[in-house]
This record gives C-alpha cells, sequence and structure tokens, in this order.
C-alpha cells in the first residue's frame, strides 16, 4: 500500500470532532455566535447627596443630586432660582462660596487650606438667609508640610550577612498602644533560627541606626 492510500484511509477514518480543523471553526464560530454584553453608566444615582472629594493640596471636587421631589418639598425652581454652596470648616466658617442652576452636576474648586476638616452645605438663599438642604461628607485637607521624626522615633538594627536583628526600638505600635520593644524577644527568636538553618557563623556584625 503506498503512502497516498494509507494518507486517505487515515482521514476516512477521523473522527471529525477530534480534528485541529474542526476545533478551530469551532472556536471562531462560537465566537461569532455569543451575545455582547454592554453595560450602561447611569447618568444619576437617582438619590439625593452631595460629595467632597480632594484632588491636590489646593483642588477639591463636589459632585451632587437633588430629587425634583426634594426640591419641591423646599419650594424650589431651579428656573427661577440657583441652587447655593458652602465650603466650610466643622466650626461653621464659610471657606467658599459658588452657586449652580442645575440639580445634578458637578463643580471643582480651588482652597489653600492646611490640616482642617471641611465639608460641602447644598440649600438656597431665601431672605438672604441659607437654607440647607444636604452636608457632604467630612474630607481632611492636605498638607504640604514634611514631619521628621524626632530623636525618640528611631529605630537600632543590628546588621548581619542576609539579616537584620532590631536591637531597639521607640515607635509606638497604632493596634497595640505601646512600643515595639515588648517585640523584640520575637525578632531575637526568629534571627536564632535563621542563624541556625544557615549553620554558619561567618557573618560580620555592623551596627546602624535607620531613622
Amino acid at each position: 500500500m503506498d503512502t497516498q492510500l494509507i494518507a486517505q484511509k487515515s482521514l476516512e477514518g477521523e473522527n471529525d470532532f477530534s480534528s485541529s480543523s474542526h476545533a478551530i471553526n469551532s472556536m471562531g464560530y462560537e465566537s461569532v455566535q455569543e451575545e455582547e454584553q454592554s453595560f450602561v453608566i447611569p447618568s444619576a444615582y437617582n438619590q439625593n447627596r452631595v460629595t467632597l472629594l480632594g484632588v491636590n493640596p489646593n483642588t477639591y471636587y463636589v459632585y451632587w443630586e437633588l430629587l425634583q421631589a426634594t426640591l419641591d418639598s423646599f419650594g424650589l425652581d431651579l428656573h427661577k432660582q440657583q441652587l447655593h454652596f458652602r465650603v466650610q470648616s466643622l466650626q461653621g466658617d464659610c471657606l467658599y462660596t459658588f452657586e449652580s442652576p442645575f440639580d445634578l452636576g458637578e463643580y471643582f474648586f480651588t482652597l489653600e487650606l492646611e490640616q482642617s476638616d471641611i465639608c460641602v452645605k447644598i440649600g438656597f438663599l431665601k431672605e438672604n438667609q441659607f437654607i440647607e438642604i444636604l452636608t457632604s461628607n467630612v474630607v481632611k485637607t492636605f498638607s504640604t508640610v514634611i514631619k521628621l521624626p524626632d530623636v525618640s522615633n528611631e529605630v537600632w538594627l543590628e546588621k548581619h550577612k542576609n539579616c537584620l536583628k532590631l536591637i531597639q526600638s521607640q515607635f509606638e505600635h497604632s493596634k497595640f498602644i505601646g512600643s515595639s520593644t515588648s517585640h523584640i524577644k520575637q525578632f531575637e527568636e526568629l534571627f536564632y533560627m535563621n542563624k541556625v538553618l544557615k549553620n554558619t557563623t561567618n557573618s560580620t556584625s555592623l551596627l546602624g541606626k535607620i531613622l
């Protein structure tokens, strides 16, 4: 039997579903037949809200949405009257104001104020009096001051070959509210285990101070 006949016989007995050409064609067919899913980002959340976000040390972002039912309850017609926004500290000091005729919108403003808690109040003016409707979340303004550690906030490490050993620390642990010196014993135990596993004494010690 010549080679051409052998090839022909092998093709006749081949299962179509196991052939590579069938698999490739099936994959292409299935990918075309897959339904395309589309997701629509809503233009509104359909709830009363005002959100304040910090962008950088001097720029802040405000997003707001007021339902028509809420406007009606205050007797507001935005075709005749605008919404009034007040950026203020938690102590009640007014830091910035702006107005908008839209019940849904966003706004960027610049404010140079460091290390203060601020919020945005949305409302309207009635006989020169501010009537509040909603208050945003509280945001702490940025700080441009670089705080360096003092002398008490220092860590002493004993440096060995491929190993560091904590021998003194004065940092306060925020979770346990205590000095991390209480955990030195654990570091020493880890150091000892590491030394035993390496089974070597060829390690030059170097004492260093890290701020």
